[in-house]
């Protein structure tokens, strides 16, 4: 496993503007991962795959969108007691020594060389972790850079299995060049096992906007920084919704605001980050690499050809104090809302419902209280017990509603109360048999549980989600909603 080390570095705005943290780091950091719902939809997904081992799972998305930060949060939400994991980030490793890279990770130590002996001393590893009841999961970063032979490797290791079960789960995690190699013919047998294939992609403006917010807030909250709305539109353009970038210029932007004196954001401001970071447009970038060059060599002359620009700026080291300004005030609809349910005292905690907020709430309640939240698509304006619904975006409404059922996906072959739950609702929905609910998550309940999703409207998964988990609490007892 690769180990975290943190940096000393520390930016020269981060006292001035009163931060506590770095806010726009270089490094991902899943104590700080912030993704918007489609994403952690993805999180969810991902998670639930690997336990009920589907064997190989795939996520690609371009450079600078977050893979390897997905990668962090999907191993800090494994539960570490029952799962072994290795992680391998060096892919320019192939063949024999992969397999012996992979060893390494998982402390395996092979008593002869040779990738017979590898394999043999993996396989004894699996068969003993599967005995002790514990999942092992192979994640693989920048499998982009494999090749044929070794992907074909890779696949071999999936047919380490019981009758009934993978003993190994590969995650491949890639650039989208991957698919390129995997459309090919020699490869179709990998590509046949592939479970489950998540997408990454670009944030929204409303994303970035939320994704700006959630790092300035959980790094000290600093009263009255500010982006204007060109301003954020501007680093939407020029970052194309990419964290990575969004990082960058976030962080140009706040040594900016250390330089001049201010408080805001403003689009002045994005161009003149962007300029220095080579993000404009063609035709402005070739001016800003000439400009580049004229700027060196009127130093080396020891002249002074250029006007100030934000670099220049940034080399004096101006410090500012921070000013207090009023938090921004809750829009009423969301007060009416949350008072509606008597949850009105959260309103300092989470003012405004972005999509920040309404993660963190949804924790919060689940840690407070025996209320849920959910974010659905629906018609209605009221919930089944007949209280408000907060209309938020995307045609998606907001429900809080109580229920015996976790939401959370059932976990296959292993009993559970969550299972049992939803299997008495749907034997009295007449779609399952009462004899088969047995408290464990089988092809009969998944066939059932979609029946229920298909007659309520919803996408046959056959899983469970905020959706299914509403209708099927709506089912079993409304007035208690």
């Amino acid at each position: 496993m690769a180990i975290a080390v943190t940096s000393r570095y520390q930016p020269l705005y981060m006292e001035s503007l009163g931060f506590d943290k770095i806010p726009f780091p270089v490094t991902p950091n899943p104590e700080r991962y912030y993704a918007p719902l489609r994403l952690l939809a993805h999180v969810d997904e991902i998670l639930h795959f690997l336990e009920i081992r589907k064997g190989f799972l795939l996520v690609t998305g371009d450079v600078g969108i977050g893979k390897t930060t997905l990668v962090r949060k999907i191993i800090k939400e494994l539960d570490h007691s029952k799962v072994s994991i290795a992680l391998l980030f060096n892919t320019f490793l192939q063949g024999s020594a992969l397999i012996e890279s992979i060893n390494q990770d998982l402390g395996i130590q092979s008593k002869k060389p040779g990738l017979i002996h590898q394999l043999e001393a993996l396989n004894h590893f699996l068969l003993a972790e599967f005995s002790k009841g514990k999942n092992c999961i192979i994640i693989i970063d920048d499998a982009q850079n494999l090749s044929i032979e070794s992907l074909e490797l890779v696949r071999q290791l999936s047919n380490l299995e019981t009758n009934e079960d993978k003993l190994i789960q590969i995650l491949l995690v890639a650039q989208p060049e991957i698919l390129t190699t995997l459309a090919r013919p020699e490869i179709r047998q990998l590509r046949s096992r592939i479970a489950l294939h998540c997408k990454l992609k670009p944030f929204s403006q409303q994303e970035v906007s939320d994704y700006i917010d959630r790092c300035l807030t959980v790094t000290g909250q600093p009263v009255g920084i500010q982006l204007t709305g060109a301003a954020l539109r501007l680093i939407t353009q020029y970052s194309g919704g990419y964290p990575r970038i969004i990082n960058l210029l976030m962080d140009r932007c706040l040594y900016g605001l250390l330089a001049y004196k201010r408080r805001t954001i403003s689009a002045s401001l994005v161009r003149e980050a962007a300029k220095d970071l080579s993000l404009l447009p063609q035709k402005k970038r070739n001016r800003v690499k000439i400009t580049s060059v004229i700027a060196l060599c009127g130093l080396l002359l020891g002249g002074y050809l250029l006007m100030p620009t934000l670099s220049t700026m940034l080399a004096k080291r101006v410090l500012i104090t921070a000013v207090a300004e009023p938090a921004p005030a809750p829009s009423q609809k969301w007060q009416l809302f949350l008072a509606a349910y008597g949850l009105d005292h959260y309103l300092q905690a989470f003012p405004l419902p972005n999509v920040d907020a309404i993660n963190r709430l949804r924790y919060t309640l689940l840690q407070e209280t025996d209320i849920k939240l959910a974010l659905i698509s629906t018609a209605a304006t009221t919930t089944c017990a007949g209280l408000p619904v907060f209309e938020w975006r995307d045609g998606l409404k907001l429900v809080l509603y109580r229920s015996p059922i976790s939401g959370t996906p059932l976990p296959f072959s292993t009993p559970s109360e969550d299972t049992r739950i939803v299997q008495h609702i749907l034997v009295t929905q007449g779609l399952l048999a009462a004899t088969a609910a047995d408290g464990i998550m089988g092809q009969w309940t998944q066939q059932a549980l979609s029946a229920f999703q298909q007659r309520s409207g919803r996408v046959m998964t056959g899983q469970m989600d905020d959706g299914t988990a509403y209708d099927l609490s709506c089912a079993i007892r409304p007035d208690d909603l």
